[in-house]
Order: structure tokens, then sequence, then C-alpha cells
């Protein structure tokens, strides 16, 4: 419906990536949208995920808490909250070869341009 109405090339957040569909992240990333990566990345089983997480571009990749649903590990199953994103995107920096902190900081500033929010520190 999104490439139908025109959305290809506009500012798309794709809430909530589950993987399970990688001919999904292709055409996501072919129409130049942003990915958010919730708490499901870190189950064990979630191999897929985990591997999409390699393959989205660093200026399009988000982290994100769905709360309050979706807990990552070792919260799964009890209800989320914002500080727990912190194990989310633990889990998505090493998976990507990335220091937590640098993950941290890119997916802030993706964040941050894609919301046209004020830049850090202002």
């Amino acid at each position: 419906i999104l490439e139908a109405e025109g959305f290809s090339g506009r500012p798309v957040l794709w809430h909530c990536f589950s993987g399970d569909a990688v001919d999904f992240l292709d055409r996501f990333l072919a129409n130049g949208w942003h990915i958010s990566i919730p708490g499901p990345v870190t189950y064990p089983a979630n191999h897929d995920l985990r591997e999409a997480v390699k393959r989205i571009p660093p200026d399009r990749l988000m982290v994100e808490t769905d709360c309050p649903y979706l807990s990552p590990v070792p919260w799964r199953g009890k209800p989320n909250e914002p500080a727990l994103v912190a194990f989310t995107a633990e889990t998505v920096a090493l998976e990507r070869g990335m220091d937590p902190a640098e993950l941290w900081t890119l997916c802030g500033d993706n964040t941050r341009r894609f919301f046209n929010a004020p830049a850090k520190g202002l």
C-alpha cells in the first residue's frame, strides 16, 4: 500500500521490524525507509532478525522498546520499559560488530535526524 501510494523515498519508519521476511527488508531498504529493531532481537531463536540487523544501512537503523510489549532478554515475558532498550541496543551492536556506545550514538543521531529533532546537547 505504501508503495502504491507513492511513499517510496519518503520518510517512513518501519516500526518493530520482525526480520521474518527478508523480501520485506529488501523492499523497505529499496524504498529508502528506516527500520526500527525491538527487543525480540535478543531472543536466542530469533536468528532471522539478527541476520537482518546486519544488512540495514547504518543511517537507517533505530532501536525501540514497543512498551509494554516485546521485552528483551532477560526480561522476556515481563512488561517492557524504556530503560530496557539498552539490552536491545547491546545485541544489535554485537551483531553488527560495533561497540554498544557507538551504536547507541548512531541510533540516537538517526532518530533525531528522522524526526527533525534538535541536535544532542541543545
